[in-house]
């Protein structure tokens, strides 16, 4: 990968973080549950296994 595409990939990690960050939050502060991250977790595995079709590392 070029130096170009890491600091694209970085920036793109970076942005994803915070809003996974942010989503934690907002469902901790909604249902108050200890497992927010869980919750988060398993929403953003549904929305890659059946919204874009990757099921694992390698369909990336």
């Amino acid at each position: 990968m070029s130096a170009n595409e890491n600091r694209a990939v970085h920036r793109l990690v970076t942005y994803v973080s915070d809003d996974v960050a942010d989503a934690v939050k907002g469902v901790r502060q909604f249902t108050g549950a200890a497992s927010a991250a869980s919750i988060v977790r398993q929403a953003i595995e549904f929305h890659l296994d059946v919204g874009l079709g990757i099921r694992n590392a390698e369909d990336l």
